[in-house]
């Protein structure tokens, strides 16, 4: 188990802030929307039972969905792991070696 979580850090370093907002909007579409429908339809003429069956479909519906979503995030993540382990260091334009002034 440390092994995961030690290989999940290493394959998210860099890259934090686009992990957080991926995951986090594919956790609220699935935590969210499935409810939310189904307090939309209990203002419809439909019966709570047949609300209650649209929201729960939906939300069962756009679970392999968010998974999808997850396992590319992961897969993107290592892929750019591994661009950064095989690219050489980019240097920086502060960084770069600036020609002396010529003496004048």
């Amino acid at each position: 188990m440390r092994a995961a979580f030690r290989g999940s850090t290493r394959i998210v370093r860099g890259h934090w802030w686009r992990t957080v907002r991926i995951a986090g909007f594919l956790w609220l579409i699935s935590i969210v929307t499935g409810p939310v429908l189904g307090f939309a339809l209990i203002f419809t003429p439909l019966s709570l039972t047949w609300a209650n069956v649209a929201g729960t479909v939906v939300f069962a519906l756009l679970i392999p969905y968010v998974a999808i979503g997850r396992t590319l995030l992961y897969f993107d993540l290592a892929v750019r792991q591994q661009e950064a382990v095989t690219e050489p260091k980019r240097r920086r334009w502060w960084s770069r070696t600036r020609p002396s002034p010529q003496p004048g």
